[in-house]
């Protein structure tokens, strides 16, 4: 079978149909990803003591009990964008198929900017499905900015991380909500010591504006004056590539699979993080870790004090991660919201969807 007829038929996994409580409002949820995860299990536990809240998974498998109904192996493992437009074609597919076999559902929920995202928000909205988009109006690089805003168009209803995000959405004439970033929810409820401990945490994603051999490069220094604790990239084009070169390297030790806590905790410890993941602008802020934000990936992001941008470039990225000492914590501007960004949208979803 060709890649494109494994793009025309793909297989996913419907679970059974269970009870349900016929009073009940029904809500959909997308986990694409771990950080989908990690930033919605929050408000996933708060809508279950109200709705039947079912979950459709990607390549993240959930470990903890609740209501998946379905799961949608979404990636061609290829190094390549085409394989990205592939994947959002087997998303909408497996979704599809899954919606049909269940009760209609008042409400979906997606989150972000990922592209397998945007096959769950195509997916709903053709279903009928009144859509609310978690962290729209935000402003990053590259095809995620195109994403983004393509969900944003597609989405009925928008919950923002911060104030000038849900502007943004309102001047487009979207009904948006200023609540916070459920990511920072997530790290107030577990236990990490924002302790510093000497060593640097890296993670680059692809990137098409900057060269990762660059990144790679300043890395292979920084390990000559400090361990680096690695964090594998997501699955965009290039990270193969990424990967390869950073394993097996002396001082530089990698983390394949972490989960959403582990990765936290880690984050927590760290002297300083240098890359380009949107974890260090959001958590990273609330955590006080100083961050390091490479290149043009994260576009025009709003960031809090804890961020200093620098070009794609060996020596600047060596030189700033270099000039932070161990030990250096900033205070959270609040800039993200204070850890009740769940509640505010549960609320949200309350007044203003289902207008209870």
């Amino acid at each position: 079978m060709s890649l494109i007829d494994k793009a025309q038929a793909p297989t996913i996994d419907i679970l059974d149909e269970f009870d349900e409580d016929e009073e009940k409002k029904r809500v959909l949820i997308w986990i694409g990803s771990r950080a989908n995860f990690g930033r919605l299990k929050i408000l996933i536990d708060l809508l279950m003591e109200y709705y039947i809240v079912d979950i459709i998974t990607g390549d993240y498998v959930i470990q903890d009990s609740y209501n998946v109904i379905g799961r949608v192996p979404n990636l061609l493992y290829a190094d390549t964008r085409a394989n990205m437009a592939r994947s959002v074609s087997l998303v909408t597919q497996g979704v599809i198929t899954i919606i049909e076999s269940r009760k209609p559902y008042d409400l979906a929920i997606v989150h972000a900017d990922r592209f397998e995202n945007l096959g769950f928000a195509i997916a709903c909205s053709y279903s009928g499905i009144p859509l609310l988009h978690t962290e729209g109006g935000e402003i990053t690089g590259q095809i995620d900015n195109k994403v983004r805003n393509a969900i944003t168009s597609l989405a009925d209803y928008h919950c923002t991380a911060t104030q000038l995000s849900a502007i943004k959405l309102m001047c487009r004439g979207c009904y948006s909500s200023f609540t916070g970033s459920p990511a920072i929810d997530f790290v107030t409820s577990i236990s990490v010591r924002k302790d510093s401990c000497d060593f640097v945490l890296a993670l680059f994603n692809p990137s098409d504006d900057d060269n990762y051999i660059e990144f790679v490069k300043a890395v292979y220094d920084i390990a000559s004056i400090s361990k680096v604790f690695w964090v594998s990239p997501v699955f965009d084009p290039g990270w193969k590539k990424i990967a390869k070169k950073l394993h097996g390297i002396k001082n530089i030790f990698c983390f394949d699979k972490l989960s959403p806590q582990e990765y936290y905790e880690i984050l927590s410890k760290a002297r300083v993080l240098v890359g380009n993941t949107s974890s260090g602008i959001k958590e990273g802020c609330y955590l006080g870790i100083p961050y390091i934000l490479v290149g043009n990936r994260q576009g025009c992001r709003e960031v809090g004090p804890n961020v200093k941008k620098v070009p794609c470039k060996r020596k600047d990225i060596f030189k700033a991660v270099s000039s932070i000492p161990k030990g250096v914590r900033y205070e959270y501007n609040g800039m993200f919201g204070n850890g009740n960004a769940s509640y505010n949208i549960l609320k949200f979803i309350k007044a203003e969807v289902f207008e209870e």
